[in-house]
């Protein structure tokens, strides 16, 4: 979650005032600040290799880019930066980023004097880098070096911060043509998720689990942030076990490794009445059976994260990520805690925020 002040989080559950603010640069310089907006919101995807993506409504004609590539709003290298805040009483305001977008489609709708933005966080310039020819990883980087390296590669000067420490070395593996799948190929073999955060930098993270310290409560009643929701309970998309494998090299077997849910009160624990169903994945990074036990690892808390899933709609907070563990308790009193898998945050002030969770733990009281 993006570091907000306790005053913010806590004018979240009462009446406050919503300020928001759309700017337009070229590289680090400002074309426009403020730009006139009537709506549109940023949705935020984990499992989305473009993480964020913006859809805004600017409410001037006079910006419609036409033919001219070096318009504001021309999809031709122009960035919008979006910002959610609230003015407190004493004027000031306090701003939570929302993202750096880099247009990618306009539309002028001639009847309602509108134009409509649709835009891409920074993982749409890497993705676009494609390989020209087949490229060997660099084996004298860590994985974490050379993540850094494909990116930087894309976006010079960019920068890239690490959460999990990883000093593993990069196995000598070749790549065809997709960047962003290399780099998440690199970023499973550490047990990692990529993405830029909501001020255009790159994030190498651990991958989230349910363990963690909740960021967030999402509750009903009086100064509660739930509006409403839906509860789903699975078991289609649901595995217990994780076949980790390398690939074969000419008549060697590839290394392997298999992780189970072990913990007896899991509802999906491997020797109980759930049965054994694992998940396969194969990567040719992988190559040591400790590296397989890493990935199955961290891939278990993903595939078994499934078993409870909320649709909910609550009080924006433009500050949450996806992966950030949440509280939820409904209004019977019960409680689950929940990992963000997707939400949508509105770029006006009186539509709600709509967030997709899961997780494989049982309600309490």
């Amino acid at each position: 979650m993006y570091a907000a002040s306790t005053q913010f989080m806590d004018a979240l559950r009462r009446s406050h005032v919503v300020t928001l603010q759309v700017d337009a640069y070229r590289g680090a310089t400002l074309l426009q600040a403020d730009l006139p907006i009537s709506g549109g919101s940023v949705s935020v995807d984990g499992g989305s290799q473009i993480r964020r993506t913006l859809s805004v409504t600017v409410a001037d004609p006079d910006l419609d880019p036409k033919v001219d590539p070096q318009a504001v709003l021309a999809p031709f290298g122009s960035d919008l930066v979006v910002k959610r805040g609230i003015r407190y009483p004493n004027g000031t305001t306090e701003w939570v980023p929302l993202g750096r977008f880099r247009i990618e489609d306009v539309q002028a709708t001639i009847a309602q004097n509108g134009i409509s933005v649709t835009g891409s966080d920074r993982a749409a310039t890497v993705k676009d880098l494609r390989f020209t020819a087949i490229t060997q990883a660099n084996t004298s980087n860590t994985v974490v070096q050379e993540i850094t390296r494909l990116i930087q590669e894309a976006l010079p000067g960019v920068g890239v911060t690490d959460y999990t420490g990883a000093t593993a070395a990069t196995p000598s593996v070749y790549w065809e043509r997709e960047r962003w799948e290399a780099i998440e190929q690199l970023g499973q073999a550490i047990g990692a998720d990529v993405y830029f955060d909501p001020a255009g930098n790159g994030i190498i993270a651990p991958a989230p689990t349910v363990t963690s310290t909740p960021a967030w409560w999402v509750d009903a009643g009086e100064l509660g942030v739930m509006v409403d929701g839906s509860r789903e309970t699975s078991r289609e998309t649901v595995y217990n076990g994780v076949v980790a494998s390398g690939e074969s090299d000419g008549d060697i077997p590839p290394v392997t490794a298999t992780v189970w849910d072990s913990n007896p009160a899991s509802p999906t624990y491997y020797l109980g009445t759930f049965g054994k169903k694992p998940f396969f994945y194969v990567s040719p990074l992988l190559t040591t059976t400790a590296q397989c036990v890493s990935a199955a690892t961290s891939m278990l808390g993903r595939v078994t994260g499934l078993v409870r899933q909320l649709d909910l709609s609550c009080v924006p907070n433009p500050a949450l990520e996806s992966g950030d563990v949440i509280r939820v308790r409904f209004p019977d009193g019960s409680t689950e805690t929940h990992l963000v898998d997707s939400f949508t945050v509105p770029l006006d002030p009186g539509t709600a925020m709509s967030l997709k969770t899961r997780s494989p733990e049982p309600a309490t009281e």
